[in-house]
């Protein structure tokens, strides 16, 4: 634990020193797209809400690198991509059958999975569908945007399920096996680990750690998934801990390698979810929950600050008003000090927080037992509250931030 620390309070001071000082500007603008009623709206800085989609079931909209497209899914008979152009107002449908996407980090390029085969098309160039490459169960953007890292998804054999494969895969592969590299093999099917396919990659700020879920069968990914790490040459490789499969509740701090999870087993995330911190290459875990309390999302300010969505530790009841709902919390974790941020009131909760880093801001959604929300923004301590946006969602339970992520992205 004292090691811990020593390393925290060392990486603190190390990136304070690195870093220019800047001056915070708070009125940077603000682009909000969101679900309502199943229309997807955006509101661009202090512009009025505009509606650019409707009449489907749209979720997961995604800002480009840059804020100015927007895609999303269509969820009817088929899930279909889509994307919008803020500057023209363009819809253009890129897929009848593609629910995995993800924008290039440095352009306008946008991959997607079609049956197990990875795509890209360059909105700049107003090209047609490019083949990247095939078998693929889940894949990455590279941060450089020059190519990506994929996972083809275990064979089951009879002596078992094989391992998941790693690879990386260049920009310009189109279908060619021979500019593909083997990374990394995961272990096999046994006691102690079982995957059969993983979530996509993340990146630690110095891009040398990645961090990524290993994804059971089904039946068993409902209550338990086992969160990894591997060195980026994929000479190391580690498990975490266990958890369910919720893209938001895994992240790297900025400016620094450590990692905050929410650990636990269990389908039901109204127990047994606790905040865990390690740090790379140490890897020692911490957890950060009191007892009695489970998590529900967070979000990192720094290296050494976070933002949870926190509610009490109860049994399941199949009566959503009758489960404790969540407020957020500050925690710093070199000092160990706990502060509320938000005081929802009976039967409210406050979800899904997100550090707006170019304000100094914060914002989540404020829901009650209507099943809609409110999107908030506010000081890191929870003063200057006001509502950004009101009446988000369908009318459907988002009881946990995995689910008001689909409803909800952010560009600053």
């Amino acid at each position: 634990m004292k090691r811990f620390f020593l390393i925290v309070i060392v990486s603190v001071v190390i990136t304070i020193l690195s870093q220019p000082l800047a001056i915070v500007e708070a009125n940077q603008p603000l682009n909000v797209a969101f679900v309502r009623e199943n229309d997807l709206w955006i509101k661009v800085g202090q512009n009025q809400e505009k509606r650019v989609a409707e009449g489907e079931r749209i979720r997961n909209p995604k800002w480009s690198y840059d804020g100015s497209w927007l895609a999303f899914n269509k969820e009817k008979e088929e899930t279909e991509l889509w994307v919008y152009e803020l500057e023209t107002g363009e819809l253009t449908n890129i897929h009848s059958n593609s629910g995995v996407f993800q924008w290039s980090p440095i352009d306008h390029k946008l991959a997607f999975l079609t049956h197990g085969v990875l795509n890209m098309v360059d909105m700049d160039e107003k090209e047609k569908m490019r083949n990247i490459t095939k078998g693929v169960g889940n894949f990455s953007w590279q941060p450089n945007g020059q190519g990506f890292l994929i996972s083809a998804m275990a064979n089951l054999m009879p002596t078992g399920w094989t391992g998941v494969e790693l690879f990386t895969v260049p920009v310009d592969a189109n279908l060619d096996p021979k500019k593909i590299k083997h990374l990394l093999t995961l272990p096999e099917e046994s006691e102690k680990f079982f995957a059969v396919t993983t979530s996509s990659f993340k990146w630690s700020d110095d891009e040398k750690w990645i961090s990524f879920i290993g994804i059971p069968t089904a039946s068993i990914s409902m209550d338990l998934n086992t969160l990894c790490v591997m060195s980026a040459d994929g000479k190391v490789f580690q498990q975490l801990g266990k958890m369910l499969y919720f893209d938001d509740w895994f992240q790297w701090a900025p400016h620094s390698n450590r990692l905050a999870f929410i650990e636990g087993e269990g389908r039901f995330a109204v127990k047994n979810k606790h905040l865990m911190v390690n740090e790379f290459p140490v890897h020692q875990g911490m957890s950060f929950t009191p007892e009695g309390f489970v998590e529900k999302g967070f979000t990192w300010i720094d290296g050494v600050q976070i933002v949870v969505s926190r509610a009490k530790e109860s049994d399941w009841t199949n009566e959503p008003k009758d489960r404790p709902k969540p407020n957020l919390q500050h925690v710093n974790l070199l000092t160990h000090q706990q502060v509320e941020v938000t005081e929802p009131k009976i039967n409210a909760g406050d979800y899904l927080p997100v550090y707006l880093d170019k304000s100094n801001k914060l914002a989540w959604v404020h829901a009650d037992e209507s099943y809609y929300g409110n999107i908030y923004i506010g000081d890191l301590d929870g003063r200057n509250q006001e509502v950004y946006i009101q009446h988000i969602g369908d009318g459907n339970l988002y009881e946990d931030s995995h689910g008001w992520s689909q409803l909800v992205d952010f560009f600053q």
